[in-house]
């Protein structure tokens, strides 16, 4: 493999595992955030594709998934996990300056990075973003009830997405991965605010290139409303693309033509480099 696993380390003893890659001293440099009830291990396949494009993959895994520090399904607060992408730039990547290629969650989270003048974003990848959840109003008005009383009370969230068509190939069964997609009322909450601060801020990610892909079949997230929101933001700039993905629910990069959306992003990263 072309990467080496590592650790971002707090005083109170939580460990955030991440992967560096070998070679970002000499090529295009990514860093790739998973989404809810995910791991770094469910994405292993995707590192020859960057490979073969040249382009140097990082990944970060999300406090309380996988093997990092936390509790499972719940965040009492979304900055923690920026906070934590913030310190692998800093920290592992020295402040490089890195293209963002978020899944569900870690699009909210990569693009609140985007945001901070900090950090030098060349571009983002927007796979399902879940700024607009299709959520019923009663779970949402529970979730900010309960966030008070019962933060840690597990509820369900994402529907069962089971439009994976065949493995690819990691070391965790995909039926694994996906049972249940339980997250406390304190996640759902704390995902509410911080969809409130991305949108307030949203001017500042107007420079930055964008992509965007959506699942054709997606139950998770209002694809029309994302849709409507990015296209009236950007206003026709050629920093701007998105793509409906046929044939997929929510989980874009682990459903079927997985390969070619993945060529996809590297293409679009390397058109971006040869402008520069």
């Amino acid at each position: 493999m072309s990467y080496k696993d590592d650790h971002i380390d707090y005083p109170d003893g939580t460990q955030i595992r991440c992967r560096v890659n070998d070679h970002n001293d000499k090529r295009p440099v990514v860093v790739f955030i998973h989404g809810t009830a995910e791991s770094l291990e469910l994405y292993n396949f995707m590192y020859p594709y960057f490979e073969t494009a040249n382009i140097a993959l990082n990944a970060i895994e999300l406090r309380g998934n996988g093997g990092s520090g936390g509790i499972a399904g719940h965040i009492s607060d979304f900055e923690l996990y920026v906070r934590d992408l913030r310190r692998f730039i800093l920290g592992q990547l020295h402040n490089r300056p890195v293209y963002l290629a978020g899944v569900s969650t870690g699009c909210l989270v990569a693009a609140r990075l985007a945001q901070d003048s900090r950090f030098t974003v060349n571009g983002i990848i927007m796979v399902s973003p879940l700024i607009n959840p299709v959520i019923t109003d009663s779970t949402r008005l529970l979730s900010k009830v309960f966030s008070f009383v019962i933060p840690g009370h597990f509820t369900s969230f994402e529907p069962d997405d089971h439009c994976h068509d065949d493995n690819p190939g990691n070391s965790q069964s995909e039926s694994d991965q996906y049972s249940g997609k339980k997250v406390t009322f304190g996640f759902i909450s704390a995902l509410f605010r911080e969809r409130k601060r991305l949108l307030r801020d949203f001017r500042y990610l107007k420079l930055i290139p964008m992509y965007l892909m959506f699942a054709e079949k997606d139950s998770v997230i209002d694809v029309d409303h994302t849709l409507d929101q990015f296209s009236e933001f950007f206003d026709g700039s050629e920093k701007y693309k998105f793509e409906i993905v046929k044939g997929v629910c929510h989980s874009v990069l682990l459903g079927k033509n997985r390969v070619d959306n993945l060529q996809k992003i590297t293409a679009w990263i390397n058109k971006l480099e040869m402008k520069e």
